[in-house]
């Protein structure tokens, strides 16, 4: 699930329909144990797979480190490398 899901209007959708890492996707999942919905849990294991191997040559092209990294959001493509321009 991304921050706007399937309530977006129109092509573009707000925060450009990505995957925030913070707080955001910890959020979507806190309740699916304790409401015994362990399915709605099922997507984010190959979402996770599949960031883990864009982090890890994020982690050698950027840092030079074995391991794998993700930066502040992704996309549906699981980018791991920082996106957009920095902002303060």
């Amino acid at each position: 699930a991304n921050l706007v899901g399937i309530w977006a209007e129109g092509e573009r959708s707000p925060w450009n329909g990505d995957y925030h890492l913070n707080i955001n996707m910890q959020m979507m999942y806190w309740a699916a144990d304790i409401l015994n919905l362990p399915e709605t849990v099922e997507p984010l294991y190959p979402f996770m797979t599949k960031l883990a191997q864009s982090g890890k040559i994020a982690a050698e092209c950027m840092y030079g480190s074995p391991g794998w990294v993700a930066h502040g959001f992704t996309d549906i493509w699981m980018n791991a490398r920082p996106l957009g321009a920095p902002e303060w």
